[in-house]
């Protein structure tokens, strides 16, 4: 439900704003905009608990995890739209609440997630997984195709002792467009790829030319470096590391493997005991030169060789489908010659909410039942991904119970927004749950903007606790 402020919250509201100010792309400030300090008393949960900011004026936490002396580590981005001059890091919080940056060298922004297993400290960052040994950070996995619109996400290990990892796509729908050129220019033969010699239809999808000045047009087919085309069916050129998909290696980084793929940017992975894996799968945008509409955030539970359905499906709907048609474009149509069987979603949510990382209850506890799985929504990226949903699907965390596949909002503020400007939780991106199963930890990246522009406000990533009373 969509809450509108009256004159009393507004003021409330104002008396508690810190010097943070939103500023355009132009690098113009809005001083009739400031961000409301982290309130504990402004996020509304679902069950009886008491609700704590651990840290707060963080620039832009991806991750949190809790080591086995119960301090609390912290995975800072490095990377954040309007401000590409912050680092990555990784920071520690001792029990007496004091603050240590523990890791600086060595990290490649978005830093993206932290793991512990048996002791260790794995790092999920842009192109490579490394470990840290208390002393130095040791690369792990190199050479991630992660040059694109998304990177390598959250990592975890499984019953066999393996590392998944989520890779994401280079491109928003399989096809480099003009949404693409920041990268482009830097990586210019870089493209989504695929695990499997895949027949492609070979359409040639065009475009305002913007790698010179000439205003001629490129014509670009999918799974091609841009102004690169193909003619009629053809294979695809299939490779060892593939864009989109879930991979699987052995944790020396050995005997890389693809679990899963068809997967537009697993940003949320979970592995199951018995080997299935619980994916959170970023839906398509309206965008670029294929873009998609309404496409939802898909929760999968996938098990080894699944399709999840990208490019040409979206949470098991062909993209032929009228309701992916945007207004005033053309209607999608499948750049696979061929489709193997597509994986259906065990839940969705509200398109643009943007699915983020994963944690399950591991036995019954005050948060839930044993088997739940919360689920951070980031939130809506407008204005670059369109039109900001009303009212909004993300900025909250939710839970799904898979004995009843129902979903409910878990935590969230307690007045939304349709933007992020509130003292209550702003953009969830992490969820971490303790080894007893009373407390959830969020790591809140913090406020991207207020639906008009988009610019990541710096210092204003917040740590959350709940415990369960």
């Amino acid at each position: 439900m969509l809450f509108r402020y009256s004159l009393a919250t507004l003021l409330v509201a104002i008396s508690l704003c810190s010097q943070n100010v939103l500023a355009d792309e132009n690098g113009h400030s809005d001083r009739s905009n400031t961000l409301p300090k982290a309130d504990a008393s402004a996020v509304r949960v679902a069950v009886p608990a008491n609700v704590q900011v651990v840290a707060s004026k963080l620039n832009f936490p991806t991750s949190v995890e809790v080591d086995d002396e119960g301090m609390v580590w912290i995975g800072l981005s490095g990377a954040s739209h309007g401000n590409p001059g912050v680092k990555p890091a990784v920071l520690k919080i001792a029990k007496d609440g004091k603050t240590e940056t523990v890791i600086e060298q060595g990290l490649v922004a978005p830093l993206n997630d932290l793991l512990f297993h048996d002791g260790t400290l794995y790092v999920s960052h842009r192109g490579k997984v490394s470990k840290w040994t208390g002393s130095k950070l040791e690369d792990v996995v190199t050479g991630l195709p992660s040059q694109g619109d998304h990177t390598n996400n959250q990592i975890d290990i499984g019953p066999d002792g393996k590392l998944y990892i989520g890779q994401g796509s280079a491109t928003n729908s399989g096809v480099v467009g003009p949404d693409n050129k920041k990268w482009v220019k830097k990586h210019a033969d870089f493209h989504d790829t695929l695990p499997k010699d895949v027949t492609l239809i070979g359409k040639a999808f065009t475009s305002k030319s913007f790698l010179d000045s000439s205003g001629d047009k490129a014509k670009t087919s999918a799974f091609m470096a841009y102004g690169e085309t193909r003619e009629g069916k053809q294979p695809a050129d299939a490779v060892e590391v593939p864009t989109a998909c879930l991979l699987r290696c052995d944790l020396d980084g050995s005997n890389m493997e693809v679990f899963a793929w068809g997967l537009r940017n697993p940003y949320g992975v979970l592995v199951n005991d018995d080997g299935s894996v619980f994916v959170g799968d970023q839906g398509c945008d309206v965008r670029g030169s294929r873009p998609i509409k309404d496409d939802l955030e898909d929760l999968y539970l996938l098990k080894e060789g699944d399709w999840a359905g990208w490019p040409d499906f979206c949470y098991g709907v062909a993209v032929t489908d009228p309701r992916f048609k945007p207004d005033g474009k053309s209607q999608p149509k499948f750049v696979m010659g061929e489709h193997p069987d597509v994986a259906t979603p065990v839940a969705t949510f509200p398109n643009h909410s943007a699915i983020g990382k994963l944690d399950r209850l591991e036995s019954d506890s005050a948060l839930g039942s044993k088997g739940d799985v919360f689920v951070a929504l980031f939130g809506n990226m407008s204005p670059k991904t369109g039109t900001a949903p009303n009212p909004p699907g993300g900025m909250r965390v939710m839970r799904f119970s898979p004995s009843t596949n129902e979903v409910t909002v878990f935590a969230e503020a307690k007045e939304p927004t349709p933007t992020d400007w509130t003292a209550g939780i702003r953009r969830p991106l992490d969820v971490h749950i303790s080894s007893d199963g009373n407390t959830l930890y969020v790591a809140d990246y913090g406020t991207l903007g207020d639906g008009k522009h988009l610019k990541a406000v710096k210092k204003s990533g917040v740590i959350w606790k709940i415990a369960a009373k």
